[in-house]
């Protein structure tokens, strides 16, 4: 069975929670396999910014909601970028 070809697929996750950055966070975002994303907070508010790569939007999607919620972080939205 051939495997499907993979696309990059950019979104912005917005969550709930920490309102700063610290060490303890981004080592949690890192364990839970979110190193293609970038993690920032502003007016308050933090986000992943991820570039996944994945067969679908979809399995990107899921497979980054999914790493989110094993650092601990809650998801208010997704935004396309």
């Amino acid at each position: 069975m051939r495997e499907a070809a993979r696309k990059s697929f950019t979104f912005r996750l917005v969550l709930a929670g920490p309102s700063e950055l610290t060490d303890e966070l981004e080592m949690a975002v890192l364990d839970a396999g979110c190193d293609d994303a970038l993690l920032g907070v502003v007016d308050g508010e933090p986000f992943l910014i991820f570039h996944r790569e994945a067969p679908t939007f979809r399995d990107a999607l899921l497979s980054a909601v999914d790493a989110t919620e094993r650092a601990g972080l809650e998801l208010i939205r997704v935004e396309p970028e």
